[in-house]
């Protein structure tokens, strides 16, 4: 009854990261080194990391139905961290409220984005999430997001599963988001916007016994992946280099919850129901005269990968890059 007619202007901000389609080759320097100041870990350090991830679970959980896939172990502090991913432009998922619903309402009616989007709980061994980082632009159907559990008599010790949202679908009664099924993707982003703040110290991949693994996600089409874990290890991030745009004094915006939601309330007040029936109907007539295609073409285009991370060896034994480990 009060939603607003979209805004036909997109606005980008600082930041903005875009995927361009060349019409002519063009040669560029190999992005394929390591970054300044990220190190490889030692074998010491190595088997520290196979004693971490020995025994630790794979998958994240959705009430009791399986669901995001650990692909990630950060080692550092939990201030290390939201300082090194809100530098890198990345904001925590506020909890479900009545005002983090209307927000959602709001960024859905104006068709703009919500960078602090609620999301769904999920627990591994039982335990929700500890922290929610989230990145997105101009819509809440699409968001990169990870969610770090901390590990039980472990000091700064945090597994993480990232995945990307890429659509919105209705599933057992309510709305919720598909994902994208190469999770490796999704892994690689987390790890090159924090290389991007200086605030990673050592970084790694490590394969798993994926036996298991692959037996549990047999039959799944959701999920592709080499089943690696990524596995960084932050420094102080006293100064980090911020994303363009990113304030790196605060994260916090200067007016309350509150008066920013009632002003936003205002605002969909102010545009009657007359108005928003006449561009729905508008709208209605011209999907049903139009055949253009609803699903935009891929760009067929694969986003930076973590070609120069070093692979560390699974204790006992050299890793077999030909062992394909991806799901088809």
């Amino acid at each position: 009854m009060v939603a607003p007619s979209a805004n036909p202007e997109i606005y980008f901000p600082s930041g903005t990261e875009l995927l361009l389609r060349l019409i002519a080759p063009i040669e560029v320097r190999s992005s394929d080194r390591r970054p300044v100041g990220i190190t490889s870990f030692s074998p010491d350090e190595a088997s520290e990391v196979h004693d971490l991830l020995s025994g630790s679970a794979q998958r994240a959980r959705l009430g009791t139905r399986p669901s995001d896939l650990v692909n990630l172990l950060f080692l550092g502090s939990g201030e290390e961290m939201a300082r090194a991913f809100h530098a890198a432009g990345w904001s925590q998922a506020e909890r479900k409220s009545p005002m983090s619903l209307y927000w959602m309402y709001h960024a859905l009616t104006r068709r703009i984005g919500y960078k602090r989007a609620p999301m769904n709980s999920l627990t591994l061994n039982g335990v929700p999430s500890d922290f929610v980082y989230q990145k997105n632009l101009n819509t809440v159907q699409k968001r990169h997001h990870v969610r770090l559990w901390k590990q039980p008599g472990r000091a700064d010790v945090w597994l993480g599963a990232a995945a990307e949202d890429i659509a919105f679908r209705f599933e057992l009664m309510h709305w919720t988001h598909s994902t994208a099924s190469k999770i490796d993707n999704e892994r690689a982003k987390v790890v090159n916007d924090l290389a991007f703040t200086g605030c990673l110290d050592a970084a790694g991949l490590v394969p798993r016994d994926s036996g298991a693994l692959l037996q549990d996600l047999k039959g799944e089409r959701s999920i592709l992946t080499d089943t690696d874990i990524a596995v960084v290890r932050l420094n102080g991030c006293d100064k980090p280099k911020a994303m363009p745009g990113v304030d790196v004094t605060s994260g916090v915006s200067p007016r309350g919850r509150l008066s920013r939601g009632l002003a936003s309330l205002r605002n969909d007040l102010r545009l009657n129901i007359f108005f928003t029936t006449y561009n729905t109907l508008k709208l209605l007539t011209e999907r049903r005269a139009s055949k253009r295609l609803r699903k935009a073409p891929s760009m067929d285009a694969d986003p930076p990968g973590l070609d120069w991370l070093s692979s560390l060896p699974m204790r006992g034994q050299s890793h077999d890059p030909g062992i394909d480990g991806a799901r088809q």
